[in-house]
């Protein structure tokens, strides 16, 4: 009775008519049919779908049939039965084959009943649909609607594929993507999923080494209303996944069963080694149901009543997951000597209104010895004091609900001293320990995050109450005389004055194993077109050789040829080249030289040079204090010919690394930059350009931002590093 009430409310299905055929009598008006009638090439996979002029319902009789051109049925749907089965993955689903969104009716055939090189007619009997007011509509008549597929499909053991609502790609469906994977596969498979909503179930089963990648995060979706109420058991989420080596990027899932609709998980998976970066995750109760292994990065992931669950390990970093109603967060079934669920430099968040929430909860009698872990994350006012909700006769001793730097929503740091009993405050050492993901995923390092895209409203500033700066920036490359002159533009934000330390390094670089480096660089300092101090050859100067010593800087010789100079600087941009007469890799560096100083700091680098094909350039930067940083990187190529440019490096490419290697990268940035690249005064990146952009937040350290293009591809480019307050 739920799924027929469920159905009727939520899900309005379609009356089909055909454009000018004298048979109709509905009173709607069709304004298209997909596939249009008579079209080629059509994907097997496809749904048929038909544009009204208003909003269709569904009929309680007649069928709609679908048959080859010998006339034989290949597939009919009586819609005395609102709810059919449907095979999916390998597993028979129950489903809704006739489906409404706005004025356009879907309608989802049983797998597999198309094929290649066919054609196909569809029918309509009379009352099968109906218009708004329940009246019935004559159908679609014999001879009115047909198509043909295409004459074939991908080739067997093809690696990359693409999935297009509009019929453009291999498939129209992610299922039928999913089915193309052959069973036990053996090789990396990359389906493309480009913009546009999939209204579909979708179960992947022993077909490892699968990458899911949607074409923008928020512009490609995949919705369904699928429920315990629906499909009982293991199969009540929509997106199943039971293959391990499983990726899914830049997309949203959202399960779009209404509040009380039973569990109803958006994604479960059964998988290890799966990576899920830069997706969006929407339901009520059980948004994930998590087991085997998963990272998560830079995720959004909003529920109601333990919408993030199960046995599995999973750990979520940069992630923002939002309670939408009543009751708890997390619910971890981990056993003992399994760890369970990592959230390092999350936001726990809540919707308008919400309150009296808990982080977790368990029950010690049937699971004693779960672990939840909160390392460096931002919680909402809507977490109690006590913080953990922990019931049951099981005792405590195996339960590890812990955190560590817990802060608020503007940065304090958050009073745990009320937390509930069996949870704890975690050590500056077991804080470290699940810092490295490898630690509590099997040993494996799962890859980068690739997108510049970021969790709704968690990372388009730096936290607040962090002291974390710029303390330096450098940057590396090929250098000369002329056109070949290594420039660095770097400002600083604030007030008053303060000393900067600016080296022109060539000579010192050979004792870091760098070949061909600049013999004698001369350094100049300038604010605009003035000329504010110039340099040849540093001289082993007192001021200079304590300022180095002061900032931490590797030592240079007495009698080095390499440049340097300290010059007091107030709020302002500023630029540092270096030349000399022979050529080769030069480094240009700018250290704060008064830290002490809070009130004004660096904020900004901007390096511009011309790479030779296969050269890389290499910016540098140091961040410290307290808490994390917001940081904007970008490599700008292709737009510096809007500034007169010629010859520039066509497809720039980022690669960030830390002290742990290659932590992020980007080629071809987002538009979820956008606000960020206005709030710090850069210039705007056209729609579509292949320039490439990171926003990432970074804890205070070292790290180096690599710029290349493609394979034997040289030319100008620009690198930008923006601190973001």
């Amino acid at each position: 009775m739920f799924a027929d009430r469920f159905f009727r409310r939520l899900l309005l299905c379609a009356t089909l008519v055909c454009l000018g055929s004298p048979s109709l009598h509905a009173a709607l008006g069709v304004n298209s049919l997909f596939p249009a009638n008579a079209t080629t090439g059509v994907c097997i996979d496809t749904p048929l779908r038909v544009i009204f002029d208003a909003v269709p319902t569904v009929g309680t009789s007649g069928r709609i049939v679908v048959t080859n051109s010998g006339g034989t049925v290949v597939d009919m749907i009586d819609l005395l039965s609102a709810t059919q089965t449907r095979t999916i993955g390998g597993t028979v689903y129950n489903y809704r084959p006739v489906i409404v969104v706005g004025n356009t009716a879907i309608i989802t055939l049983r797998t597999a009943v198309l094929a290649y090189g066919q054609t196909y007619r569809v029918t309509v009997e009379g009352g099968a649909l109906r218009d708004a007011s329940g009246g019935a509509f004559a159908g679609i008549g014999a001879g009115t609607w047909s198509f043909s597929t295409k004459s074939v499909g991908p080739a067997a053991g093809t690696s990359s594929l693409t999935v297009a609502a509009d019929g453009t790609g291999d498939f129209a469906s992610v299922q039928g993507a999913f089915d193309f994977v052959p069973v036990n596969n053996s090789k990396p498979v990359l389906i493309n999923l480009r913009n546009g909503t999939y209204h579909e179930i979708l179960l992947l089963r022993n077909r490892p080494f699968v990458t899911l990648r949607g074409e923008d995060r928020r512009q490609t979706v995949i919705t369904y209303a699928n429920n315990a109420n629906f499909n009982s058991g293991n199969i009540r989420a929509m997106v199943g996944i039971d293959s391990n080596d499983f990726t899914l990027e830049r997309l949203t899932l959202r399960n779009s069963t209404p509040i009380g609709g039973s569990q109803a998980e958006a994604l479960r998976t059964n998988s290890t080694r799966c990576f899920v970066s830069n997706c969006d995750f929407s339901s009520y109760q059980d948004t994930l149901l998590i087991n085997g292994a998963v990272y998560f990065s830079n995720c959004y992931i909003e529920g109601d009543v333990d919408f993030i669950w199960g046995s599995g390990v999973a750990y979520f970093y940069r992630c923002e997951t939002r309670a939408l109603r009543r009751g708890y967060n997390f619910q971890s079934r981990s056993t003992a000597g399994r760890y369970g669920f990592i959230f390092v430099e999350c936001a726990v968040t809540a919707a308008d209104g919400v309150t009296n929430h808990v982080l977790a909860r368990t029950d010690t009698t049937s699971f004693p010895n779960c672990e939840v872990v909160l390392l460096d994350c931002v919680l909402g006012p809507h977490i109690t004091a006590a913080g953990w909700l922990v019931t049951g006769t099981g005792g405590t001793s195996g339960l590890r609900f812990l955190e560590y730097r817990s802060k608020n929503l503007t940065g304090g740091m958050i009073d745990t001293s009320q937390r509930a009993a069996g949870s704890r405050q975690m050590t500056e050492a077991e804080a470290e320990f699940y810092r490295l993901p490898a630690n509590v995923l099997g040993g494996w390092t799962p890859p980068v995050s690739t997108d510049t895209s970021s969790p709704a409203g968690l990372v388009t500033a730096s936290p607040a109450g962090s002291s974390t700066r710029l303390v330096s920036l450098a940057v590396r490359s090929f250098a000369g005389a002329g056109e070949q002159t290594l420039i660095a533009g770097f400002g600083l934000s604030g007030s008053g004055t303060k000393d900067v330390l600016i080296r022109g390094i060539g000579p010192t670089l050979a004792e870091f194993g760098v070949s061909g480096a600049l013999a004698d660089p001369s350094l100049k300092f300038q604010q605009g077109t003035a000329v504010l101090a110039e340099n040849d050859n540093w001289g082993n100067a007192p001021a200079l050789l304590a300022a180095s010593q002061s900032v931490g800087a590797f030592a240079l010789a007495a009698a080095t040829k390499d440049a340097a100079l300290l010059a007091s600087v107030g709020a302002a941009s500023y630029s540092a080249q270096i030349n000399s007469a022979d050529t080769g890799v030069g480094l240009i560096e700018v250290y704060d030289a008064a830290t002490a100083n809070r009130n004004l700091g660096l904020s900004s680098l901007a390096a511009r040079t011309l790479l030779a094909a296969d050269d890389v350039l290499i910016a540098g930067f140091v961040l410290s204090g307290t808490g994390n940083r917001l940081v904007l990187i970008r490599a700008v190529g292709p737009t510096l010919t809007e500034f007169g440019l010629g010859g520039v490096l066509s497809d720039p490419r980022i690669e960030v690394f830390g002290a742990s290697g290659k932590i992020y990268e980007n080629d071809n940035w987002t538009a979820e930059i956008g606000p960020v690249v206005a709030r710090v005064g850069a210039f705007t990146l056209p729609a579509g350009s292949k320039d490439a952009a990171l926003l990432v937040s970074l804890a205070p350290g070292s790290y180096s931002v690599q710029v290349r293009g493609p394979a034997g591809v040289g030319g100008v480019v620009l690198v930008e590093l923006y601190d973001v307050p």
